[in-house]
């Protein structure tokens, strides 16, 4: 899986007891399937019945089908391609078992390769497969269609796509029309026909019309099934049904309100008041609508709502979770909107309020956004950020960051040193600075103005956070003696924050304070003096809760036993931390696959090539399934050296590139460090993955991955502390030694020989 996967996003809706057999439509399918046509097309506005059809169809054929419900989010050109191969895995595990790496090793693959390898795949299990793709006009990424487009176009014939959507997509669509290669179903075949809609009416809903008044309401409803439905709904309450009928007039665009009024107008007050007020919820339980609503019962409402289908749909198959049809969510909220403007924020906030309870950040920070609320959105991010922080789910850490603006970060003390953090595992010191300068002035501020009294603990922790960010940047800088003593003047003053504050945080001082000074002796050359310190990170991070510092100092501190030959030892720092991951509460931490790829390092030095691959394999599918690239990278870095060491040639060459490629992508200032020693003990094995007859030198390497990362000739030179005279002559040397004349050229050079 990936980060921020919802598994009911690969489930169909449930078939409505109230439901019309639609036998005709069912038949052009199974029609267009016997005649090996390989994609439907089923498009009209809401409320034509499009999903409920197709999932009729795909129950009903008996053939396995995949499914997966679209929305804006899946504008991501990976994340739209892992939600398929997702899907499709789950019918047959095969499908995707070949592009898994491709998909995931990188943030810009070659789709084209991915997609290649999947119809490959699709072609190679032989078998009649369905796969829906359900709300297809939220997908707006014109990179997205191209990929869709050479997907169509090499679909084999046993295989069925139905796109489900409310508009024509940019697809190839005329021209498969002309090829008999499409079943296009459109309002002309969705629209109830009498018969069907007499069937609705009086069998399933049970209302006894006469044919005259259903043959008026097919007519001004023009067989639109939403209105109909709306139509029922309503005309359930009357007394004269012919009388409401008669005067039931309007196009279906205008129906759809007056019907939204007409069916809240025969609701119960309460009942009016409940779809109200939960509608601006993008997803129910009993338990969130009572917070939103003040009531008790909203578990019964919500099972009531989907027994009378009044526009819910079931997110699970226990029925604990719903949402609204997302037209009559919009017409409910802007009733509210309407009425009861000064309600909204206040629904909002309890949503928000009960999400933070209910430790599900990512909704709670929707709605306080929505109400809006920036100071109650930056507490919750300050609040709750280190949790998945420590954890290794930068990417969420960074993602709520984000969501907020911009300058209220910067005019936040906590916040910043938030993102701060985020930029030290990044390895961007540039931007930790210059977020520094700006974090440094309004803290100064505060603290002038008494708003942050210096006896206050919020005080001290962000004193402290700044001076080790401070440190960090130091280090960078190579001002190795001034970054250790700021440091360690910190250490006495975190047993003033234990009396303070508790345990936890002064743990989380220590496992910060004792982190940086080793990672700072390691910048000094001293390794002795740094393992003693990152031996020390290990009771304090386990005791609160920061498994992201303890994976990264014990990978260091692994690196610098080995260095120094105590291989035992290694072994056993590895084996120590991730008896914590066997634990149920630890076991999906993504911060545990860098040990699990240090310890298959140590045991290539043992040369136990088995369980060296399995903890390999291990770290690389948890990061994987994280969407981590930087842990990712390092495990291929080190699959580099255990393949080399086993005489893998070729897949230590493979591992390197895959590495490089991230590199490329995610510019951390760690992992290029990294790639260059690993250059490094690739050519001391005598191996070179330069097909060159003059191969690059390393500084040169060096240059051409910045060139690249899309950095200018100054960023270069600062970057690589040269001067730029020196970047412009390295510049020349490789565009001789690639044959090209143009910075856009030997990028593309270098990428196709497999060089970046």
């Amino acid at each position: 899986m990936f980060e921020g996967f919802l598994k009911t996003k690969l489930f169909p809706p449930p078939q409505r007891p109230t439901q019309v057999n639609r036998k005709a439509l069912l038949e052009k399918f199974a029609l267009a399937r016997q005649r090996g046509i390989a994609c439907s097309l089923v498009s009209a506005p809401a409320g034509f019945g499009k999903t409920t059809l197709v999932v009729d169809y795909a129950r009903s054929s008996g053939l396995p089908f995949a499914w997966l419900a679209l929305d804006e989010g899946d504008n991501d050109l990976l994340r739209f391609w892992r939600y398929i191969d997702t899907a499709l895995t789950a019918v047959d595990s095969h499908i995707g078992i070949e592009i898994q790496d491709a998909l995931y090793e990188s943030q810009t693959p070659d789709i084209q390769k991915i997609i290649t390898g999947l119809v490959n795949n699709i072609f190679g299990i032989e078998k009649e497969l369905i796969l829906v793709l359900d709300d297809y006009h939220l997908i707006t990424n014109p990179t997205i269609h191209e990929g869709m487009t050479f997907f169509i176009n090499h679909l084999p014939p046993f295989f069925h796509l139905i796109i489900v959507t409310r508009a024509d997509p940019p697809l190839p669509i005329s021209r498969l029309r002309a090829q008999g290669q499409l079943l296009e179903l459109r309002v002309a075949d969705l629209r109830f026909t009498d018969d069907e809609a007499f069937a609705f009416f009086n069998d399933s809903m049970n209302l006894g019309l006469q044919a005259s008044d259903v043959e008026a309401l097919e007519t001004r409803t023009e067989g639109w099934i939403a209105g109909l439905q709306l139509a029922a709904l309503s005309i359930q309450e009357q007394v004269d049904k012919h009388k409401f009928i008669q005067t039931f007039t309007g196009s279906h665009h205008y129906v759809l309100e007056y019907l939204m009024d007409e069916v809240l107008s025969h609701q119960t007050e309460s009942l009016q008041r409940f779809l109200l007020e939960t509608s601006i919820l993008l997803r129910m339980s009993g338990a969130l609508c009572n917070a939103v609503t003040e009531r008790t019962d909203s578990a019964e409402v919500l099972s009531i709502l989907n027994r009378r289908n009044l526009f819910v749909t079931p997110l699970d198959g226990e029925n604990n979770w719903f949402r609204y049809h997302h037209l009559f969510a919009e017409l409910l909220n802007g009733i509210l909107q309407r009425t009861r403007a000064t309600d909204v924020p206040v629904l909002h906030r309890r949503a928000a309020e009960w999400f933070n309870e209910n430790n599900s950040i990512g909704d709670a920070l929707h709605h306080a956004i929505a109400i809006p609320d920036y100071p109650y959105a930056s507490r919750l991010v300050v609040d709750n950020w280190r949790r998945i922080y420590h954890q290794g789910w930068i990417n969420t850490a960074v993602e709520w960051l984000d969501s907020l603006p911009p300058d209220f970060i910067r005019q936040s003390p906590p916040l910043g040193v938030a993102y701060c953090w985020t930029f030290f595992v990044r390895g961007d010191y540039d931007r930790i600075e210059a977020f520094l300068d700006e974090i440094t002035q309004v803290f100064e501020q505060m603290v002038g103005a008494g708003r942050l009294p210096t006896d206050n603990p919020e005080y001290n922790i962000v004193l402290q956070q700044v001076i080790l960010l401070r440190a960090v940047v130091m280090r960078h800088r190579g001002q190795v003696s001034a970054a250790l003593k700021d440091i360690e003047q910190l250490l006495p003053t975190i047993e003033e924050l234990r009396k303070m504050m508790g345990n936890v945080v002064a743990d989380m001082g220590y496992t910060a304070c004792y982190s940086q000074l080793g990672y700072t002796y390691v910048a000094a050359n001293n390794l002795e003096r740094a393992a003693e310190y990152l031996s020390r990170v290990s009771p304090h991070a386990r005791a609160c809760g920061n498994i992201l510092a303890l994976a990264h100092t014990t990978i260091e501190l692994v690196r610098i036993s080995l260095l120094l030959g105590r291989f035992e030892q290694a072994e056993k720092i590895c084996r120590d931390e991730l008896s914590l991951s066997e634990q149920s509460a630890y076991a999906d931490y993504p911060a545990f696959s860098l040990i699990h790829l240090s310890l298959a390092n140590v045991l290539r030095e043992k040369k136990a090539w088995d369980e060296a691959e399995h903890h390999l394999r291990l770290g690389l599918e948890i990061a994987k399934k994280s969407g981590h690239q930087y842990y990712l990278s390092q495990g291929y870095l080190i699959a580099v050296h255990l393949h080399l060491t086993q005489g893998k040639t070729e897949q230590a060459q493979d591992d390197m590139r895959k590495a490089e490629q991230i590199a490329t992508s995610i510019h951390n200032r760690f992992l290029n460090d990294a790639i260059a020693e690993t250059w490094k003990f690739m050519k001391g094995n005598k191996v070179s993955a330069q097909p060159l007859i003059e191969p690059l030198s390393e500084r040169e390497l060096e240059v051409l991955r910045l060139i690249c990362a899309g950095k200018s000739n100054q960023e270069i030179a600062d970057q690589l502390f040269i001067a730029l005279d020196t970047v412009k002559r390295h510049a020349n040397n490789i565009y001789g030694k690639l044959s090209v004349k143009r910075r856009a050229q030997a990028i593309l050079e270098a990428r196709r020989l497999g060089l970046v």
